[in-house]
Parts: C-alpha cells; structure tokens; sequence
C-alpha cells in the first residue's frame, strides 16, 4: 500500500526536470525497503530513439581517405631531403706543427709521411701478430679544389678515366676486361694487336660478323679502333651504342697494340662530386696490395697523379688543385696523408713547359756591338 500510494502521489510530476531528483528519493527509498527490482524502472524523460535522416546525413559528411602511394624517389632526390655532411677537408695550415711523438689531435698540422713511411705504417698495423692482413688492398683518396681561380662561382666538372697502372694487380672481384679491336688489313698490327691481349682483332669480317647476329658487341667491355676503320664501323653504331670508339674516351688510336695494352691492365677512375658541394671533389681507387713492392705501389701512384694534374683549369697551381693525398686500407680506420711535393715535381706535365719557359736564360748581349751601333745612330 505505501508503495502505491507513493507512485500515485509523484506520478503526475516524472515529466519535469525536477521530477529527476524526487524520483531519486524515491528509487533510495524503495532499496531501503529491499527491493532490488525497483532499480529497472526506467524513469528518464528523453526519447532515445534516432531521428529518421540522422545517421544518413553523417554518413554523407564521413570523407574516406584515399590510400595515397609514395612516388619512387631517385637517389639524388633522397640525398636532397637528408642532412648533408660536407667532405671538404679541414684547412689546418695555420695550425702549429707537432713539437712531439705524441700530442693533441685536433690542436696542431695533419702529420706528412713520404709515400714510403705511410705504406711501412700500414703494413705494421695488418702484420701478421696485428691485425693479420698482410695482403691488404692499400686505398689512395685524392681531395681536390675545383673552383676557377678567377672565376669563383664556376666550378669545373668531374671526369671518368682509364689510367695504365705501372704494375697491373687484381683484387677480389676485379675481372680483366675483354676487349675488340677494328684494323685494317695488315698481318703485323693484327699479331701485335693479339700478343697486347685483344680477344679479338680483325676488319671488315669482323663489321659483317656484328651486322649478322654472329657476334655481339655486349659480349666486350672496351671496343678500340684504328682511325682508318672509322667510317666502315659507323654502320653497327646503332648495335655497339655507347661502346662506340670515340676519341675522348681514347679507344680510337693510331697505336692500336698500346690503346689494348692501356685497357687491359689499366684502372678506372671516378670522380666523386656533390652537386651540394659544387668546388670539391675526390678520388678513392685502390693502387696495389700492401704485399707488393713499394716502388711498384709508389709506380701506380705516380700514374694516377700525372694523370690527375694536367686536368686542372688553367692558371691554378698544383697544390691549391690537389687539397691531400691519404693513402688507408679497407680494414682499420688509419689514414696517412703523403708528402707530394717531390711527386708533382716529378709529374706536373702541365706546368714543366710554363717552368721551362720562365727559366730560359736570356740571350747574351755583347756590349761592344751595341756601343758600336749607338755610335753609328
């Protein structure tokens, strides 16, 4: 009865916002009286059922995100957004030179080995009791400046070579290159263009053999060609493509039997340059192994240097182009830099003319003839 009369009074007013706290009491003094079940009535006024449209109008406004695919980037185009370290060499030369054995290495002058100490101080760290490497590749870096001396904005461009090594070597992975050679017809160029090492030589029969699917121009790392067997072979460019003979790239030769000589036991250099770092550029081949002879590594450097110098612009000395010379090993972090001094000397052929010229002595002038002459004026 309590219960009804209870419900009866307060049902008239569960509309309202105020009923909300009434039917509270309400719903505590019913638990009071232990009844669990009371807690299920539902008694809030709101309708909630959706409205008819509702989910149909957020559905329209819902986007769906397209899966977007990453453009391939090049490896130019991911160094562009990467953080670029420059490879410039410290300039150290106004740093004080070394007193001692041991010191400070960021304080003073890079220390400078004759190419002779620095291959002895390789060959100490991978000895047998070392490191264990006996045989070790032996690695030349060449830093170069590439600025005109006049013109500093402009820069010059990076070159691919073969240099002819003095003591020719093979690392691991190193392969020696095949080479076809284009004569004409004379049997001693084609005897001497074999016994060189060509994989093969000949003229015309060769053209024919290419033109025919017999032979194939990719089966050959370096095609060479006598200035004279030019014209005949411009009928397979469109076979041979970019191993056509040219001028440039010296494998059109008159000196056949040495052009093939060049390319077999010749090295291929590459420079490295950054178009983020437009005035320097480098050079890092390997010249020999550390178990050879050191005038033989010393040969094979010396090559790569005269080769090098007469590449600079006109007008730049030999050691405002070539920054440092290291020489260091694949295996342990050392780097000697080289004394070359002695060595461009040696080799600059470029400026040897320009030398001989400024040291010309001048004519001997006889005084007596020139007294002579006056007098007569």
């Amino acid at each position: 009865m309590i219960i009804r009369s209870v419900f009866s009074r307060y049902s008239a007013s569960l509309v309202n916002n105020q009923c909300i706290q009434i039917s509270g009491k309400i719903i505590s003094s019913i638990t009071c009286f232990n009844f669990p079940q009371a807690m299920n009535f539902h008694l809030s006024p709101q309708d909630l059922a959706a409205r008819k449209g509702t989910r149909a109008r957020k559905a329209k406004g819902k986007v769906k995100r397209e899966e977007k695919l990453r453009p391939f980037l090049s490896r130019l185009e991911r160094e562009k957004h990467q953080i670029y370290e420059n490879k410039r060499p410290f300039d150290k030369s106004h740093y004080p030179e070394p007193i001692d054995d041991v010191y400070f290495y960021r304080k003073y002058q890079y220390t400078q080995w004759s190419f002779q100490e620095a291959v002895q101080n390789h060959r100490e760290i991978h000895h047998p009791t070392v490191y264990n490497m006996p045989n070790s590749p032996l690695i030349l870096r060449i830093d170069m400046d590439f600025k005109y001396p006049k013109r500093p904005q402009k820069c010059m461009d990076p070159w691919k070579t073969i240099v002819e090594m003095k003591t020719s070597f093979l690392l691991p992975g190193m392969t020696v290159p095949s080479v076809l050679a284009f004569i004409p017809n004379d049997v001693n160029v084609l005897k001497a263009t074999l016994a060189a090492g060509a994989d093969m030589a000949g003229g015309i029969e060769i053209v024919k053999s290419i033109q025919q699917g017999e032979i194939s121009g990719n089966d050959y790392e370096y095609i060479v060609c006598h200035p004279l067997m030019v014209p005949e072979i411009t009928s397979i460019r469109g076979l041979i493509k970019k191993k056509f003979p040219t001028f440039k790239h010296g494998t059109i030769d008159v000196d056949i039997p040495n052009a093939v000589k060049r390319l077999k036991g010749g090295l291929k250099i590459h420079v490295v340059h950054s178009d983020r770092e437009p005035d320097y550029a480098s050079i890092e081949t390997p010249i020999g192994t550390l178990d050879m002879d050191s005038s033989n590594l010393e040969g094979n450097f010396e090559a790569i240097l005269r080769d090098t110098l007469p590449r600079r612009v006109s007008g730049k000395e030999p050691n405002d182009f070539i920054l440092q010379c290291l020489l260091k090993t694949p295996n342990s972090f050392e780097e000697f830099k080289i004394d070359i001094q002695d060595a461009i000397q040696r080799n600059d052929k470029k400026g040897q003319g320009v030398k001989e010229m400024l040291e010309e002595k001048p004519e001997e002038v006889d005084e007596e003839d020139v007294e002579k002459k006056t007098a007569a004026v």
